[in-house]
């Protein structure tokens, strides 16, 4: 396209839109400049294969750190089930409160906003179907207040953990979303609860919540 005469700004926007991946090597950046190719060119090649070929293929949820995605470790959330509500959206369907217990004061994974995470879900699954939760730090554990099912509807009024978020799909048929904290977000303990887990909720059960500390 560089020898046909088309400029950067069309030759860059045909790279986004195609979602093209380019894995560049120093001698093959070499060649890009000996043929020719701009310098703003290039470095949209290069930026393309950091934030697209660097995605983790396994479901999971990352935190960007030393430019690398890296694991948030997921740990076991103790469930148990309160009083039920009514969801003025579903019908009469049913949805109970939960109370989530997760053992230790801390998570092991920390951040300092402003932050970036990376959430991939599974082939199907919405990002709207995760939870973000603040948990509520004790002596030796750390705990939250949710309820099944659709939490922002809940029609009770009563104070819960769960915070709204929003992700952004980072290419076009990918499942990675980007979720980024801004140094507003407050600094404290959090999870991010997986759709798979709602339908393990009764009396008492375990699942599993996603969980990391902010610091401003």
């Amino acid at each position: 396209m560089s020898h046909a005469g088309l400029s950067d700004e069309v030759i860059i926007q045909q790279m986004k839109i195609r979602n093209a991946h380019f894995g560049l090597t120093p001698q093959q950046l070499i060649s890009l400049k000996s043929e020719g190719v701009s310098n703003p060119v290039i470095q949209a090649m290069g930026e393309t294969t950091v934030t697209e070929a660097a995605i983790p293929p396994e479901v999971g949820v990352y935190v960007k750190q030393e430019g690398e995605w890296k694991d948030v470790e997921p740990e076991v959330v103790n469930i148990k089930t309160g009083g039920v509500v009514k969801n003025a959206f579903s019908i009469g369907v049913v949805k109970q409160d939960v109370n989530g217990i997760v053992n230790g004061a801390r998570s092991k994974r920390s951040v300092t906003a402003p932050c970036e995470f990376l959430i991939v879900v599974p082939d199907g699954t919405a990002i709207t179907e995760y939870q973000l939760v603040r948990l509520h730090q004790h002596l030796e554990n750390r705990e939250f207040r949710s309820v099944t099912g659709s939490v922002f509807h809940a029609s009770t009024g009563e104070i819960r953990d769960n915070l709204e978020f929003a992700g952004e799909r980072i290419a076009p048929h990918s499942h990675a979303y980007k979720v980024a904290f801004d140094s507003n977000t407050g600094s404290g303990e959090y999870g991010v609860l997986p759709p798979s887990t709602f339908t393990s909720w009764y009396a008492a059960s375990q699942v599993k919540l996603y969980s990391f500390r902010i610091y401003k």
